[in-house]
């Protein structure tokens, strides 16, 4: 089961890759609709943008007889006047080149070029792409690729001459140059040049085109935005992190499981070892586990955390560890004990910390059996410490101690009434006791903290009686 603070990491991640997956779609519908965009550049307005540069240039000029008893001289006078000495017609040749640089940042995904016709000429071809035409308004269309040198499938206004066909435009009419693929006129790269070429004839010798038209696509990357690479090193980053963390939470709960499970031993294995100590003294069953139980209430009572408590518990089980090297004669003897006999039992506490001496697993153990005895007026055994001096552990298993002593029967005693405890701890404050101890003790008291531990030690107590 995930823990609070996993819920809380994964809630966080989640929010923050939403924040940032919406913005890199909004990036992408932004790109998207850039691409789809058609740009135009108008050369009347302005020969370059912030994507590509258009140059027209008049790159070569050539005379062009045509015979005056050619079949179409009739045709071609009534467009061209200008004649030589014999009476036939002179037309002038020019090649157009139509200079295209990607200048911007993008890659130019398709183009074309619209030119509008300024007055009588005529198109002879044009290389690499195709030339749509609009004849007589747009009534006449056509389009070749490549440009034919026959009349062949002809479907505009056309005449041959020689080897040559040409195509009559007047004003109005248009052209359109689409670029060719296979020889790589279109997608033009960044700072990529491409140079289509268009031959015109016409009775001048340049032709002024006061109309031209780029319309192109472009295909922007999303990875040329700056925020791309910062929201996805972002996404990259944060999932690395709840990598870790799910990583960091999986061997943590393998070892909170293994922990507890040696926890769980370890309690065993002293609170077993505890009931040898009380079986030595039948009056005296689980002493040891009572004591620690109250012991590890009273911790969490005066602010303990969960895990010093359970520790104060631990220490609260070997108590008495010590009695183990006492006599049994000592130890079940139901009348008072003779002075001997008392400093005897009392040598318990410095045995029991002389056994738990290498015990480093838990802090202050030792203390736990060397100075539950102590008292906190001084008058206590074995070093006879007075007030804070004892150490807290010690002031703690003190009271817990006393209490299931005079609570349940003994073998030399019988157990008090509830009445008769209270008023013997709070008799006792200052005197044998730590009274913030014996406060906390008779508010968990109070509060019923102690009654399942009471509980079942009086119920053991009646089926002993019965029993005997």
């Amino acid at each position: 089961m995930l823990s609070k603070k996993s819920i809380v990491c994964f809630s966080i991640w989640l929010g923050f890759i939403c924040v940032c997956l919406g913005h890199l779609i909004f990036l992408g519908i932004k790109v998207q609709k850039t691409n789809q965009t058609q740009f135009v550049l108008n050369l009347s307005e302005q020969t370059k943008n912030q994507h590509v540069e258009l140059i027209v240039s008049h790159s070569d000029t050539w005379e062009k007889i045509v015979p005056k008893n050619f079949s179409f001289a009739p045709y071609i006078k009534t467009r061209f006047n200008a004649t030589d000495e014999n009476g036939d017609l002179i037309c002038f040749g020019a090649t157009y080149d139509f200079k295209l640089n990607n200048t911007g940042k993008d890659q130019i995904k398709d183009w074309q070029i619209e030119i509008e016709i300024p007055g009588d000429l005529y198109v002879n071809k044009a290389w690499n792409g195709s030339i749509e035409f609009f004849q007589n308004g747009g009534k006449n269309h056509d389009e070749f690729l490549p440009m034919p040198n026959k009349f062949s499938s002809i479907k505009i206004d056309s005449i041959q001459c020689s080897d040559l066909v040409f195509f009559p435009l007047t004003k109005g009419d248009r052209i359109i140059y689409h670029p060719s693929l296979p020889c790589n006129e279109y997608p033009l790269n960044v700072n990529g040049t491409i140079k289509p070429g268009i031959i015109f004839y016409s009775d001048k010798t340049s032709i002024n085109f006061e109309n031209i038209k780029l319309t192109y696509h472009i295909k922007e990357k999303i990875t040329k935005y700056q925020s791309f690479w910062v929201f996805l090193w972002m996404i990259i980053g944060a999932t690395f992190l709840l990598c870790i963390l799910i990583i960091q939470t999986f061997y943590k709960t393998y070892y909170e499981k293994i922990h507890a499970r040696d926890l769980e031993i370890i309690k065993q294995a002293i609170e077993t070892f505890a009931g040898f100590i009380d079986s030595k003294d039948v009056s005296t069953v689980d002493h040891s586990r009572r004591v620690a139980q109250f012991a590890k209430i009273i911790a969490g009572e005066i602010g303990f955390n969960k895990e010093e408590a359970e520790k104060v518990y631990y220490i609260g089980l070997l108590h008495d560890i010590g009695k183990i090297n006492i006599p049994d004669e000592i130890l079940k003897k139901p009348a008072s004990l003779n002075s001997e006999e008392y400093e005897i039992i009392k040598e318990h506490t410095t045995r029991g910390a002389k056994l738990l001496q290498n015990f480093t697993a838990l802090d202050h153990i030792a203390e736990g059996a060397l100075y539950h005895h102590e008292h906190y007026d001084g008058t206590g055994y074995p070093k006879g410490l007075k007030g804070e001096e004892i150490p807290l552990i010690g002031r703690i298993i003190a009271v817990a101690d006393t209490f299931d002593a005079v609570s349940n029967n003994r073998c030399y005693s019988k157990r008090l009434a509830d009445e008769t405890i209270r008023a013997e701890l709070i008799k006792n404050k200052g005197k044998q006791f730590d009274p913030a101890i014996v406060d906390a003790f008779i508010k968990c008291w109070d509060n019923g903290k102690l009654n399942e531990i009471l509980t079942a030690a009086r119920d053991c107590d009646c089926k002993e009686s019965k029993a005997e």
